[in-house]
């Protein structure tokens, strides 16, 4: 007689009928771990607490003060991409970020500050420094030169950004020709536009003996923005370091999807160039760096060296460690970027939904990951312009909004494997944000505004639902005993918890007889005044279940079962040629065995 073993449970095949799945696959996997072949729960979702969002936040992250460990969830109404300063920074820490108009830049102490309503980030500055638009006016007067010379001058404006010090590209250069015995007098210095009061300095270059207006310009001093006036009087000897700052750019306007890259630089795009900074000055955005590409970008993301620039058309990759030095490789794949938010990235490479299913490039592997999961047809019902993608757990997250009804609004879940497991997790996100330094994913719930940690309740795990293939058998069969492989650590917690509660219970009931007592019938110092003497019972554990359905070819479920034991079970008596399996719970199970006996359960 037959014998049914469903074991090293797998997840869904949606391009595949669900009578010719693989016989450990699924045709419903909804809020399951898969994990080592075992069917597993997630933990539910913890609330986080102590945050005020901007209305119809569409962007968090989590801003931790590594020196104190005080959290600030900033928030956007918009996509913005936030990096970290790549430089060493134990007292700012500097955030840079695009997408909420021209790019930006804050500090812990700027983002924080709640005079600005409480919505973080509070304060911010201009991502760039800006660059004086008018040259400097110039006039001879007495001084202490000793030969007569032709000088061309300039000046940079220079702000603050807490401990940091950032300078602009120079302004445009004037020239003055003087005699013998005399200085020069600087002044008509350009005025200092709105939103850039962090700029607090000026420094002041010329060119030595000789040089042209387009010669190298040497530092001569630094004043105040207060100051109108300052006379240039040293001699070439004096003079200091020649000027660094020449094509200190700021980044456009409408630069979008920054990222970090390695040795100290970022990358964010316009259209279809890509911007780099210079290493690790974070406010100087040079226009010779810019490469472009032949398809509007859509976004960016970066691994190793390289940096992958996702397009409307083919995917690029540009490698190197500066940006002036850079390998550009068209990749071949008509694989376009349809979803910004989709972009995710870990130590294997950067995964996007494209109209064709799920992309990964990364050092082993270019192309699509999910062909054997999806054809174009079944990709197209969960929408995957509307994902929004992370990465979590070797696994990557894609959140989506589908007007098909049967599918709706959950987030998919695919194992980072050379065959992808697919899932499903009974949430929506709008935004997801991967804490690197707790290694935990949060996420933003768009219908009641709320953020989350995902796989953080233990208490309140999930409760899985796992249905089987359509096995299909010659004949009808009428099976008559059930088993479990179950996790025997998961059940002795089950038992003991259940044990000490019952005890606990028991020890509590104090009160017999007369209720009210005798008031001098007792010693003194037995009974606390205003006291308790019932133990407190311990914190709930989940209940730890796992529920069985027998379901016919007529979706008519003949036979179910609660299971929180080893022991086998009796089937009621029914007959079908047609049968599924659907498991739900949060107990961890290995296998489940069918058998037309007991005799033939144990392999007889």
């Amino acid at each position: 007689m037959p014998k049914l073993t469903i074991k090293n449970f797998d997840g869904e095949y949606p391009r595949t009928g669900i009578t010719f799945l693989p016989e450990n696959g699924a045709s419903r996997a909804l809020n399951v771990r898969l994990y080592a072949g075992e069917l597993q729960t997630w933990n539910g979702p913890s609330e986080v607490e102590d945050y005020t969002l901007a209305e119809n936040a569409e962007t968090i992250y989590r801003f931790v003060n590594p020196s104190t460990d005080a959290v600030a969830w900033l928030s956007w109404d918009s996509d913005v991409d936030v990096q970290r300063s790549s430089l060493t920074d134990t007292e700012d820490f500097r955030l840079y970020y695009t997408g909420d108009g021209a790019p930006k830049k804050t500090n812990w102490a700027l983002a924080t500050d709640d005079t600005a309503g409480g919505v973080y980030p509070g304060f911010y500055y201009p991502m760039g420094v800006v660059a004086p638009t008018g040259a400097p006016t110039l006039g001879a007067t007495a001084g202490a030169s000793t030969v007569a010379e032709t000088r061309y001058y300039v000046y940079t404006n220079v702000s603050t950004f807490g401990t940091l010090t950032e300078e602009s590209a120079p302004s445009p250069a004037t020239g003055v020709t003087i005699t013998a015995s005399q200085s020069v007098d600087v002044s008509g210095f350009t005025s200092i536009p709105a939103g850039y009061e962090n700029i607090t300095h000026r420094r002041i270059y010329r060119t030595l003996p000789g040089e042209q207006s387009d010669g190298a310009f040497v530092f001569v001093k630094e004043i105040t923005v207060a100051t109108s006036t300052t006379n240039d009087n040293l001699l070439a000897a004096a003079l200091g370091e020649a000027l660094e700052a020449t094509d200190y750019e700021e980044p456009p306007a409408t630069m979008a999807g920054l990222v970090s890259m390695a040795n100290g630089m970022m990358a964010g795009f316009v259209g279809n160039s890509v911007y780099f900074c210079e290493p690790y000055l974070h406010h100087a955005w040079p226009s010779s760096y810019v490469q472009s590409v032949p398809d509007q970008i859509v976004g960016l993301a970066s691994y190793g060296n390289s940096l992958i620039v996702m397009t409307t058309g083919q995917p690029w990759a540009m490698t190197g460690t500066s940006p002036e030095n850079l390998s550009i490789e068209k990749i071949p794949m008509p694989e376009p970027c349809i979803a910004k938010k989709s972009i995710a990235v870990d130590e294997n490479g950067v995964m996007y939904a494209s109209p064709n299913g799920i992309v990964g490039i990364g050092p082993t592997f270019r192309g699509v990951v999910s062909n054997k999961l999806f054809r174009r047809k079944e990709w197209t019902d969960y929408a995957p312009n509307t994902m929004k993608g992370a990465m979590y757990d070797g696994k990557y997250f894609l959140s989506f909004n589908s007007s098909v009804a049967e599918i709706g609004n959950k987030t998919m879940v695919v194992s980072r494997d050379d065959v992808p497991a697919l899932s499903f997790l009974d949430i929506r996100a709008e935004s997801f944000v991967y804490d690197l330094q707790e290694g935990s994913l949060f996420y933003l719930e768009p219908d009641d505004n709320m953020i989350y940690q995902l796989d953080a309740d233990t208490l309140n795990p999930y409760i899985y639902e796992w249905t089987s293939k359509r096995f299909l058998f010659e004949r009808a069969i009428t099976w008559s005993v059930l088993k479990l492989d179950i996790d025997a650590i998961e059940l002795a917690a089950n038992d003991l918890y259940a044990d000490q509660l019952a005890a606990i219970e028991t020890a509590n009931q104090v009160i017999t007889g007369d209720t009210f007592g005798e008031l001098n019938g007792h010693a003194l110092n037995v009974y606390a005044v205003n006291g308790s003497e019932l133990t407190e019972l311990p914190l709930p554990g989940a209940a730890l279940t796992a529920a069985v359905f027998l379901i016919d070819e007529f979706d008519v479920v003949k036979a179910s079962f609660s299971i929180s034991s080893y022991d086998p079970v009796r089937i009621p008596p029914f007959r079908s040629r047609d049968l599924r399996v659907k498991l739900t719970g949060n107990l961890t199970v290995r296998g489940i065995i069918l058998a037309t006996s007991f005799e033939e359960l144990r392999g007889g």
